[in-house]
């Protein structure tokens, strides 16, 4: 039970579910008198909420009333629907704001309606209240007996409305509005701080990760793993290990693209022949990202920079930057290369073909140069449609079809399937609720 404070009438609504007895109702509203006042009631116990209404301590502090008339007391999910529905308009009928504390007085009524009541009361800000008794008979209260109990919304003390709020924005792909959620959780949980501030750092690191902030990522996440949710990882919270577990694996992945991405600039001669893939794979992964929000032009044009960073790596095996290429250098490629750049000056910038067109006179062999070869139509076809979208240097927005022919060509073209793609790892509402 919470300590009982003394309540300004202007800072809450009391809301009654009004059963065949006033008399609970009416030892309410003399207890708390309220000036806001919501009776959830049907066709037949109506005529209670006037004598309600009527009675002196109603007519000592209620300043506006409104109720909601059931259609159905003993249907549960009609009961909910319509409680949930009904209470948002007659706040606004009372020109108060719905995250005004409601009182729920949940003494009253049938048993659906008094549930319904009680599990819709959760998404508001709400404290429970109902009418006890220091006495007995037959299962009721004793007539000048009754006492008025107040206690939180079970859910508050839980922090399972922030929770499920977290746990959507997060698998929805909503980073920054997960996080925020995630410190409203440290903040009002004092007892479980370290925990949800763990989470916020790992929502964070892959914010991060997805903005291609290698490095912070990853030292976000050594925070978040190591030093804030490690002495939670252990048997007493198993649906949490799996969080862990996942996030770990994460962190493994993410460590072998940064590790890429800091030596892509100067690949040399050097390089393992696969050196390249793990950045390739993040990129996708980030693109299909975007394309689950919708956002397919932001999508495209990170499959088309993964394609053309897939020739640069290539040639820059074999001591060439495509993006300054010297005259000696273009006297090894064919003709029509030595042909299109024979006016340039100084070091020369090749276009995205003309880069797998030198790769091919250098390697015709390499498995990048087959695999262009092989889809050059289409690849071509798509990176028509990615150069005329709106981000790049057209008008015609990208749209779902689009994108999937492009990322399954892209897949192809790498040698990729699914199951290597990199993901962050979905969370689950009982993996980051304590009791």
């Amino acid at each position: 039970m919470i300590e009982e404070k003394i309540l300004n009438s202007d800072d809450f609504v009391l809301v009654l579910t009004a059963g065949l007895t006033p008399a609970p109702l009416i030892i309410s509203i003399g207890e708390y008198k309220p000036k806001w006042v919501i009776f959830i009631a049907t066709k037949e116990t109506n005529p209670k909420v006037t004598e309600v209404v009527e009675s002196e301590n109603a007519r000592r502090s209620i300043k506006r009333y409104e109720t909601i008339i059931l259609s159905d007391p003993e249907h549960f999910t009609q009961c909910a629907l319509e409680i949930r529905r009904e209470i948002p308009k007659k706040l606004e009928a009372m020109d108060l704001p719905e995250n005004i504390l409601l009182l729920a007085d949940i003494t009253g009524g049938t048993k659906a309606m008094i549930a319904a009541f009680a599990t819709i009361m959760t998404e508001f800000n709400s404290q429970y209240v109902y009418v006890g008794g220091t006495e007995r008979k037959d299962g009721r209260v004793v007539s000048g007996h009754e006492r008025v109990i107040r206690t939180e919304n079970p859910w508050d003390i839980l922090g399972w409305n922030e929770a499920k709020a977290l746990i959507d924005f997060y698998n929805s792909g909503q980073l920054t509005a997960a996080q925020n959620k995630a410190e409203l959780l440290k903040d009002k949980l004092e007892e479980y701080k370290q925990f949800y501030d763990g989470i916020s750092i790992a929502i964070r690191a892959l914010q991060k990760w997805d903005l291609f902030n290698y490095t912070k990522a990853k030292e976000d996440l050594n925070l978040a793993l190591d030093r804030r949710l490690s002495s939670y990882n252990n048997s007493h919270r198993k649906d949490f290990q799996t969080l862990y577990k996942n996030l770990s694996a994460a962190r493994d992945a993410l460590i072998e693209v940064e590790k890429e991405a800091k030596l892509l600039k100067g690949v040399s001669e050097s390089a393992p022949a696969d050196f390249g893939k793990a950045y390739f794979k993040d990129l996708i992964a980030n693109a299909r990202r975007r394309a689950e929000r919708g956002r397919y032009d932001d999508a495209v044009a990170r499959l088309y920079s993964a394609v053309e960073k897939v020739a640069k790596v290539a040639l820059a095996k074999r001591g060439i930057d495509n993006s300054k290429i010297t005259k000696e250098q273009l006297a090894k490629f064919d003709e029509n290369l030595r042909t299109k750049y024979a006016n340039a000056s100084g070091d020369i910038k090749m276009a995205f073909d003309d880069s797998f067109a030198a790769l091919s006179a250098l390697a015709p062999d390499d498995p990048v140069s087959l695999a262009y070869t092989e889809l050059e139509p289409e690849l071509k076809k798509l990176m028509s449609s990615r150069n005329d979208s709106l981000l790049a240097h057209g008008y015609i927005p990208i749209d779902e079809n689009t994108y999937k022919g492009f990322h399954d060509l892209v897949m192809r073209f790498m040698n990729i399937t699914e199951c290597e793609l990199p993901e962050f790892p979905k969370m689950e509402l009982k993996a980051i609720l304590f009791n």
